[in-house]
This record gives structure tokens, sequence and C-alpha cells, in this order.
């Protein structure tokens, strides 16, 4: 890899990011370098080492410089069990885990530290200066993986606060588990809107949909959306605010425009239908229309009420949902 965040252990100021030749120049100058700072992936927040330019062996080929996981940190490495300390080891000695959302989520680029993020997402860089040395990171690829790795890890520290314990990191950005897993709270579910909706430099120009940081819900359908059988839509967690005369509602919006005629689909619909009290589970990016203004409505819909509906986008239906049932009991 070509980019990573270097950090000086001898001046302590805050982390930047560099490439591979900025950092090889650097060193030319001053060798020593290489034993005051601390390199870590942009990507997952795991160690990085710096490896120099050179031939290739057998072949004119160049190699050119660049840094690559330390190791036992490789993507494929069992990375919670390395130099005789488990997960379970480190979360009782009071570690942090890190979960990286190693799974493409956004419909378009993203990069949480060139953008003004919601509230709540801290940049990289930012979080390993207050963080390092004090964390583990936990690739995964999937919503069934993260929460296997949620389940696991308050399964070793029941008594504690999985917010304080537990961070998630994408696109350069971490958000803390508190403010990542909504599950099926009205209240997680409304403040994730207007966290959304309050986005502004953060659109492109001539971008209406902001795109706000993954999180996971739990996906329950409306009743309209169970009579007409999934065919107009998956449409759900429906909630009316009497004073404010505000309908919110969540939308599963797919990439595959032809995503209806597809086993995968099928498939989640039945899961979706099966059971609709549990529902199921969505690792997905929110998306709002700014400024709102949507045409999208349900059959009691009024014309003095105001709809704030967000929508969540899936790429892959078998990494991004699963059912709450098949996990057991909550």
């Amino acid at each position: 890899m070509q980019n990573a965040i270097l950090f000086n252990t001898k001046t302590g100021t805050r982390p930047r990011r560099v490439t591979a030749g900025q950092f090889e120049n650097a060193l030319e100058k001053k060798p020593a370098l290489r034993d005051q700072v601390e390199l870590y992936s942009i990507s997952r927040g795991v160690p990085l080492v710096f490896r120099k330019g050179h031939g290739a062996q057998g072949n004119e080929g160049h190699v050119r410089s660049h840094f690559a996981s330390a190791a036992g940190y490789g993507i494929n490495d069992h990375v919670y069990e390395r130099d005789n300390e488990t997960l379970s080891k480190a979360v009782k000695s009071g570690k942090k885990v890190l979960l990286s959302l190693n799974i493409g989520l956004s419909p378009q680029p993203i990069d949480f530290r060139n953008m003004n993020p919601e509230d709540g997402v801290t940049p990289l860089e930012d979080w390993i200066h207050k963080t390092r040395g004090d964390y583990v990171s936990v690739s995964v690829g999937s919503v069934q993986e993260a929460i296997r790795r949620i389940r696991a890890i308050h399964e070793i520290i029941p008594r504690t606060k999985l917010s304080d314990r537990i961070a998630t990191l994408y696109a350069g950005g971490v958000m803390s588990y508190g403010n990542f897993y909504l599950g099926n709270r009205d209240d997680a579910l409304c403040r994730t809107f207007h966290s959304v909706q309050g986005l502004k430099t953060a659109l492109p120009l001539g971008e209406t949909r902001a795109i706000g940081y993954p999180r996971i819900l739990r996906f329950n359908a409306t009743q309209t959306t169970l009579a007409q059988k999934g065919t107009r839509g998956l449409k759900g967690n429906a909630l009316y605010d009497d004073g404010a005369h505000v309908h919110y509602l969540h939308h599963l919006v797919f990439e595959d425009k032809g995503i209806k005629t597809r086993p995968q689909y099928t498939s989640l619909w039945e899961q979706i239908s099966t059971d609709p009290e549990n529902g199921v589970y969505v690792l997905a990016v929110p998306m709002v229309t700014r400024p709102h203004a949507d045409e999208e409505h349900d059959h009691d819909h009024t014309q003095n009420d105001s709809w704030k509906i967000t929508r969540w986008s899936i790429k892959d239906v078998g990494r991004q949902t699963a059912p709450v049932g098949s996990f057991g009991p909550q």
C-alpha cells in the first residue's frame, strides 16, 4: 500500500498521512526517524512496516517503496490472536476493540478524513492519537461477522457498556458502538436521520443526497410492506410523531436495479416476512435527500404531514443482511 498514518513518538504531535515516497525521502535525510515513528493502516488501523523499493527478483521490473502489514496483522491473519494475547485477554485487560468494516458499503467513494463528518465520527488519525497502544483491531466482512464479534465481546465483559469498549472504522472515520448499533430503537433511528440530514459541506457540488456513516439496524417491515409482499419496495421501522406531525420511515434501496428478480431478494423477503417481529439485521450507510422533498408515501399519508425518509444502501444482500433469529437469543 502507498499510504499510511504516521505518528511521531518523539514529538507526540497529531498523526498525519504520508505516502511511501514521502517517508522514503524523509528517511534518506534522517535515518533515525525509522525508530521514532509508528505507522498505521489507513483502512484498518493496524500497525504497518515500511519496505524500501527494490528490483524484482527474476525479471527487470522494480517494486516501488510501500507499506505492508506488520507480522501477524495481515488481512487474512488471525488478527485477534498474536503474541499469545487472545481477544478475551485483550478485552479483559481493558483494551478497546476496533471493528474494521472490510466491506464496500457506500454507493460512491467517500472519505471521512476529507469531509465534514457527522457528529460522533472521529478521523482515524485523531482516534489513534488518543488510543494508540490501547486497542486491538478486528476485521469484519459482513453483518454476520460484526454481530458475532459484538456478542463475543459482550459475553467477555457482560457488565461493561459496549460503547466504552467498541468502536468501528470505515473510510477513515471511527464511530463508537453507541452511535453505530441502532437496533430498532425509535430514538436512535430518528437521531440518525437528523444527523445525516445535517451534513452540509459533505455534499459534492450538484449532489443532493447526503451519505452518512454505516450503522447496524434491525429492520422491521411496515404492515403495508408486508401486505404488498415486498413488491413495492422494502420499507420499515415506521414512527409517527403526533406533536410534530412527522412520519419517520426507513427504506432499503439496492444498487442492483433489477434486484426484485434475483434469488437474493426472494431470500431476503422470506427472512423479513417469516419473522417480522424480530426482522433482519442490516449493515448499511444511511442516505438522506437534502433539501428533504420526498414524494414516496404510504396509503395513509396526508398533505399536512411531513415525511422523513432514511434510505439504506444495499450493495451485497448476503453480506449486509442477516435474520435476527439466526443468532439465537438476544
